[in-house]
C-alpha cells in the first residue's frame, strides 16, 4: 500500500531572498571489480574468450515543466559530467530535470559509492529541499544495479519551500554548490542473456529482459506454456508492455495494467471469491478483493504451484479494486498475483459502470489492441473445456454479494460463493510497483 504526504502551500509577503544553485553531477572513476568473460573450452585445449566493453554515460536531459529558467542550462561533458546553474527567487520556485544513466556496455554494473553534497543544516532544511531519485521517486542508493543494456532515469529536484512561519526564511541570499558523485563498478551476475523469442526463451532470460527493459523482441499477445504440476500445463501471454504517464505520475493509480504484465490466456482452475456464510447464502463482497478467499488462494496455492524460477521473477504489484454496496471506498493491496478488473478488460463503456475503481486503472494493451469494448467483446473470452466464465476482482457496486465476471466475453455478475474460472495476472521486473 502506498501512503501519500500532502503538503499545503500558502503565499505571503516577505523580504525577498534568493537561492543560487550550482550543480555538479558526475561519475567518479569507473572501477572494474573483475573481468566478465565467457569461455568456450574444446577438447584440444583451445579457449575462446568473448570481448567485454564498459560504457556507462549520461544522456537525454529533460527539464521538468514549471521549472525556473536556468542561468546555465544543464550540459553533459565527457559523457559522465553534468553541470548547471539556477536561481530560485521566490518560495515555491523549483528547478528539476531528469537525465538518463545508460549502460551501453556488455558488463553489469552497480553503484559502489554515492556522495551527495552539501549536507544541509537543520536551519537550511526548513526552507530548502533537494533530492536525487529515480523517475518513480525511489532514492538512489549504494548497491543499485545497472545491468548491461539498461537505462535508468534520474530525477534531480531543488525546491525553495513555502512556509507558514516567515521567520524561518533566510535573511540574505544563499549560495549552494551541489555535487553528486556516482561511482559504478562491475556488478555481479551472469553474462547478459539476450532475449529472442518469448515462447522459447528461458524464464531467466525473460526476467533479464524485463529488468533491463530490453523487450523489443517480445510483443503483446506472445504466448508461452508453463507447467504447474497437478494443476496442469497452461498458457501465459503478454498482456501489456506500455508504461504511460498515468502509471508513473499518479500514486492512486493501480499498477495492474502498467509495464510488463503477463496473464493466463485460459483458466487454471475454478474457485469461489468468498465462502457462503450465515445470512449470506449467495456469498458476499463485503471487504472486496482485499478480504476475499480468492486473493489468498492466488497468492498461496496458485503462486506456490508456479516453477521456482518463474515465481522469483514476479514483482509485488500495487492493486486498486472496486467495492460493493456495503463498502464505501476502494481497496488497496499489494499482491504477487491478482485478477483483472472490468476496466482492464473492456476499457470505458457500459460494462464498467459498476466498477468503482474504473478511474484508477487502464485497459491492458492486449484488449485495447483487439478493440475489446462493451460492443466488441468476443476477444475477452477465456474458455477452458467446459468452463466459460472467469472472475474479475471487481466487486459489483450495486450488490453486497456479487463480483463482475466474464461470460463468453460478455460482462456479467455472479454470487461470490459460486466457483468460476481463475485466470490471474502478474508483473515481471519492469514498471512502477
Amino acid at each position: 500500500m502506498r501512503y501519500k504526504k500532502v503538503k499545503h502551500f500558502f503565499r505571503f509577503n516577505h523580504k525577498q531572498t534568493f537561492i543560487y544553485l550550482f550543480f555538479f553531477l558526475l561519475f567518479s572513476s569507473l572501477g572494474l571489480g573483475y573481468a566478465l568473460i565467457s569461455t568456450t573450452l574444446e577438447v584440444d585445449g583451445t579457449a575462446n574468450v568473448d570481448d567485454a566493453t564498459w560504457d556507462i554515460h549520461f544522456d537525454n536531459i529533460q527539464i521538468t515543466s514549471g521549472s525556473v529558467t536556468a542561468t546555465t542550462a544543464p550540459t553533459i561533458t565527457d559523457n559522465t559530467t553534468v553541470t548547471f546553474g539556477a536561481t530560485l527567487e521566490n518560495p515555491g520556485d523549483f528547478y528539476e530535470f531528469t537525465i538518463d544513466v545508460v549502460n551501453a556496455g556488455t558488463m553489469n554494473a552497480k553503484i559502489d559509492s554515492l556522495e551527495i553534497l552539501p549536507v544541509l543544516t537543520a536551519e537550511q532544511s526548513n526552507y530548502f529541499y533537494y533530492a536525487v531519485t529515480y523517475e518513480d521517486g525511489i532514492l538512489v542508493k549504494n548497491g543499485d544495479a545497472l545491468n548491461a543494456g539498461a537505462t535508468e532515469t534520474l530525477k534531480i529536484r531543488f525546491l525553495y519551500c513555502e512556509l507558514l512561519d516567515t521567520s524561518l526564511y533566510p535573511t540574505e541570499d544563499m549560495n549552494f554548490n551541489f555535487s553528486v558523485s556516482l561511482n559504478y563498478i562491475q556488478g555481479t551476475g551472469n553474462p547478459v542473456l539476450h532475449p529472442n523469442d518469448f515462447s522459447t526463451d528461458s524464464w531467466e532470460t525473460i526476467l533479464e529482459a524485463a529488468q533491463t527493459a530490453n523487450l523489443s523482441k517480445y510483443h503483446v499477445g506472445d504466448t508461452k506454456e508453463v507447467d504447474m504440476g497437478d494443476l496442469g500445463v497452461h498458457t501465459i501471454r503478454i498482456a501489456n508492455l506500455s508504461l504511460p504517464n498515468e502509471c508513473i505520475n499518479n500514486d492512486n493509480f493501480s499498477k495492474t495494467a502498467c509495464g510488463f504484465v503477463l496473464e493466463f490466456s485460459d483458466s487454471i482452475t475454478n474457485y469461489r471469491m468468498h465462502a457462503n456464510v450465515p445470512d449470506h447464502s449467495f456469498g458476499y463482497n463485503i471487504g472486496g478483493w482485499q478480504d476475499s478467499e480468492m486473493r489468498e488462494y492466488l497468492n498461496t496455492t496458485i503462486y506456490n504451484a508456479l516453477p521456482e524460477d518463474f515465481r522469483h521473477a514476479i514483482i509485488p504489484t500495487y492493486v486498486v479494486s472496486g467495492h460493493g454496496s456495503s463498502d464505501s471506498s476502494n481497496f488497496e493491496t499489494l499482491d504477487y498475483l491478482y485478477l483483472l478488473s472490468a476496466k482492464e478488460v473492456w476499457g470505458e463503456g457500459d460494462f464498467t459502470i459498476n466498477d468503482t475503481a474504473k478511474d484508477n486503472t487502464r485497459q491492458l494493451d492486449y484488449y485495447q489492441n483487439l478493440g475489446v469494448s462493451s460492443s466488441n467483446y468476443s476477444a475477452a473470452n477465456k474458455s477452458n473445456n467446459s468452463n466459460m466464465a472467469w472472475y474479475l476482482r471487481t466487486a459489483y457496486s450495486n450488490t453486497d454479494f456479487s463480483y463482475i465476471d466474464v461470460v463468453v466475453g460478455l460482462c456479467a455478475n455472479e454470487a461470490s460463493g459460486t466457483s468460476l474460472g481463475v485466470s490471474p495476472a502478474f508483473r515481471f521486473g519492469f514498471g512502477d510497483s
